[in-house]
């Protein structure tokens, strides 16, 4: 399995590469438009990731007698929620978790073209998505799911308040002998920052894919890197 996901993986960088290369000879570049879309999906994407860490930081972890440090995101959606919109509370809220989910998707992607022993690669390319691919990544976001509630749950108590996520995860779940220690503890969220933080520093030493398979010079073919 291992030797399959390595091929896949090469063989999808060679596709990247090779569909670049044909954009830039035969387009010469990529649309302008598509490419500043791109430039403000990532900005705002990078803006959304700076205000959960602020929010876990100084929103959940940090309290004073059991009080958080800042309200940050909470008090945000409360104000929007009583200044009389409460459908932009919502569309704000319902940001903020896509982007844990997408971030889920994303990030399976990029630990599966980098480590080859747990699961295959199912890459989303428009056009070109087979079938087993669409449900790998839909299976994927329905178990991310069940965390993505609990972890908005946690983050946001006052906003989510008098809801079924309260009920479950706030009455339910969080008493339980299993659980209770890693809630009393915050072992979810310091093992999220740890790992969201460890991803960081790793993505910025390394942040492009390269293929797992090299052109082996003596038999003519390729052989797996490592």
């Amino acid at each position: 399995m291992t030797e399959m996901n390595k091929f896949k993986q090469a063989v999808l960088v060679l596709e990247e590469d090779w569909e670049t290369v044909k954009r830039a000879k035969e387009n010469r570049g990529e649309n302008a438009l598509l490419s500043i879309s791109r430039l403000v999906l990532g900005v705002i994407t990078a803006v959304f990731t700076l205000l959960w860490t602020i929010h876990i930081v100084f929103g959940i972890l940090i309290t004073i007698n059991g009080v958080p440090l800042l309200g940050f995101l909470n008090v945000l959606l409360e104000a929007i929620e009583d200044s009389g919109v409460q459908v932009m509370a919502t569309l704000v809220f319902a940001a903020l978790n896509f982007h844990l989910l997408a971030c889920v998707v994303k990030g399976c992607f990029k630990f599966g073209m980098r480590v080859f022993c747990l699961f295959p690669i199912h890459p989303m390319r428009v056009g070109d998505t087979p079938l087993n691919s669409f449900l790998f990544n839909l299976v994927l976001i329905l178990f991310g799911t069940c965390a993505v509630v609990m972890f908005s749950h946690e983050a946001f108590r006052d906003f989510s308040r008098l809801t079924a996520a309260d009920v479950i995860f706030g009455a339910q779940t969080r008493y339980l002998d299993f659980f209770r220690v890693f809630y009393q503890n915050n072992v979810f969220l310091y093992t999220f920052l740890v790992w969201a933080v460890v991803t960081l520093i790793y993505l910025l030493c390394k942040p492009r894919d390269e293929s797992a398979m090299l052109p082996s010079p003596s038999s003519g073919g390729v052989k797996a890197k490592g």
